[in-house]
């Protein structure tokens, strides 16, 4: 025995070594090669000798995509996906309809004739409902025009679409006048393959972008933009794919027949919402509204427009049954949701909004810093959150960091305290805002008081994420004394 073990010893620790040194193809970081899936779009699409300067997007739609106008939206769509996902074209183009409906019945209360524009959207609705669309993808020339060309729709149809498109994109019924009228593009990506492409793709056209677009973390992705055009893929990426899989696609309906239409009227409500807000609404207001409208829309929110499935994975369990056959038998299914997810938003989440406010009513007085107490959590069971750590001065957050908190949330009740759908300050921008607030604070006759707020930038007509100076805001530091001056001025106090 003993003598077996030294045998063995060498072998074992040479293999050891080489299993340190050799590189194993196993264990190798596998990515994405973006700039190869970016050349294989641009060889599919005509455009191989092309460099990024030579080419737009509009030329790119104009070409192998097909387009067609639903009230505010344009929506795009690719000619190759025309004869096996028409139907997904038709259910999101009714969705999209449905949504502006929708909306013309929150406007209601402001008493605007609405009926015109409702037979428009009827009319509409009824051709798209009933149209086939599996022959336009045998039409020649068939990219950049409009659907109801191609299809020959009738001409009571056309000039219904083109009513439609005026009178919301003027926001007529709802009471407004927006100028230029709204025209929100959207292309939707029915293959994860398709979607990835065009992401890649914009990666290769704009240099601006290419860090941002040209990760791994794309494949997961479930929106992008194309300049001002906003690109929804109609798949899931599978959980658990392979870091270099992009092709692979799980239908947004599959584990839920009407998840695709709910996703698609999330995502583009969002832009209707902060086309007519601009900058008066903070974003996390904006997306709660987008979330309303799907509730009111399909009766409940089951969506996931950050593409992770993970979360939908349970455990196998077994359960002895009493009395139960002898061959065996299924349980009910074990939801593998947080219970955030459970009744997909049935309620408007009071229900688990209130069991938290419940479960962490008094926790906050066991935290001697009371800022780092429970906020709500996303798993089963009660959690407490720890202390922030003590700061050289005082104990838990710093004062400094208090004050900006405390003044971000000042400015987003004041901006929430403006209705988005008020005649005559709809399209509004924050022009001059730095100015008006410094007025104001002179006029309260109080000395200024300078404190450093972050204020939400803008990318190419959408939002960018953290600090920054947007067009026409203003950035870097504000008076605290010219912020309550204006909530008071504006709140009526």
């Amino acid at each position: 025995m003993i003598q077996r073990s030294t045998t063995l010893a060498p072998v074992l620790v040479l293999g050891f070594v080489l299993a340190l040194a050799l590189p194993c193809a196993g264990n190798e970081v596998r990515g994405l090669p973006h700039e190869k899936i970016a050349k294989d779009f641009l060889v599919m699409h005509g455009l191989a000798d092309k460099s990024p300067g030579d080419v737009s997007i509009d030329a790119v739609l104009a070409r192998d995509f097909v387009s067609t106008r639903v009230g505010m939206f344009e929506v795009h769509f690719p000619i190759a996906g025309l004869e096996g996902r028409s139907g997904d074209l038709k259910e999101c183009l009714a969705a999209l309809l449905d949504a502006q409906e929708q909306i013309l019945d929150w406007s209601k209360p402001a008493g605007r004739d609405q009926k015109v524009v409702r037979a428009d959207l009827k009319t509409v609705s009824g051709w798209v409902k009933g149209m086939r669309t599996a022959g336009a993808a045998k039409i020649k020339d068939a990219g950049g025009k409009d659907l109801t060309a191609l299809l020959s729709a009738p001409e009571a149809v056309t000039a219904a679409q083109k009513r439609l498109a005026e009178g919301l994109g003027k926001g007529e019924a709802l009471g407004l006048a927006l100028a230029p009228p709204a025209r929100l593009r959207v292309l939707l990506a029915p293959t994860r393959r398709e979607f990835v492409e065009l992401v890649c793709f914009v990666g290769w056209w704009s240099e601006e972008w290419k860090s941002t677009y040209w990760v791994d973390s794309i494949a997961d992705w479930s929106t992008c933009w194309m300049d001002d055009v906003q690109v929804i893929a109609l798949e899931y990426a599978p959980g658990g794919h392979a870091p270099d899989d992009y092709a692979a696609g799980e239908a947004l309906n599959k584990r839920d027949p009407k998840v695709m239409e709910q996703q698609l009227v999330q995502l583009s409500s969002y832009r209707v919402f902060e086309y007519l807000y601009g900058e008066r609404a903070p974003v996390a207001f904006l997306g709660g509204l987008a979330m309303n409208l799907v509730i009111d829309q399909f009766g409940e929110l089951n969506t996931r427009v950050d593409g992770d499935l993970r979360g939908r994975t349970a455990a196998r369990r077994e359960v002895f049954v009493a009395g139960g056959a002898s061959g065996g038998g299924f349980l009910a299914k074990n939801s593998a949701e947080t219970r955030w997810r459970e009744d997909h938003g049935k309620d408007r989440f009071v229900r688990v909004l209130r069991l938290s406010q419940k479960e962490g009513d008094g926790l906050d007085k066991e935290l001697k810093n009371r800022l780092a107490g429970p906020l709500g959590r996303r798993g089963r069971g009660p959690r407490r959150r720890r202390a922030l750590p003590r700061r050289r001065g005082g104990r838990g957050e710093a004062p400094a960091r208090r004050l900006r908190r405390r003044l971000r949330r000042d400015a987003a009740r004041l901006q929430v305290r403006v209705h988005p759908l008020a005649p005559g300050q709809v399209g509004q921008r924050r022009e001059g805002r730095a100015g008006e607030v410094r007025a104001a604070a002179r006029e309260a006759g109080r000395p200024e008081r300078r404190v450093r707020v972050r204020v939400p930038g803008r990318v190419r007509g959408r939002r960018a994420f953290g600090s920054g100076r947007g067009e026409g805001e203003p950035g870097g530091s504000v008076p605290r004394v010219a912020l309550e001056a204006e909530m008071n001025r504006r709140l009526g106090a």
